[in-house]
């Protein structure tokens, strides 16, 4: 039996502040971000951005395709897509009971 709070299926790959954002701006653009929209969007440095990317990528989470004309382009693997919706859910599910068990407390 898994404990009640051990939060398992949070991946620390998507827990991280800056991976979090990463995937919500590329799950939302379906032909990806530029390295520099994601750099902005995100707020990153050059390098912390390319650090994020590294990992999401080693978890072939993301694309990352160099061949365009002086723009690299991000995207989500469908596998990465998939990956962080179900991050999301259980996410979800997290927030809703802690958020209905506190209102339970505060009203007793």
């Amino acid at each position: 039996m898994i404990p009640q709070h051990s939060y398992e299926k949070l991946t620390r790959t998507f827990h991280e502040p800056a991976r979090l954002g990463i995937m919500t701006c590329l799950a939302s653009h379906a032909d990806g971000r530029s390295f520099t929209e994601l750099k902005s969007e995100c707020g990153l440095t050059d390098g912390n951005l390319n650090r994020h990317l590294n990992v999401l990528r080693e978890e072939a989470f993301i694309t990352i395709d160099k061949s365009r004309a002086r723009q690299t382009q991000v995207q989500c693997t469908t596998d990465g897509l998939e990956s962080f919706l179900s991050y999301l859910d259980e996410l979800e599910k997290i927030v809703r009971t802690a958020v209905r068990t506190t209102r339970l407390r505060i009203k007793s």
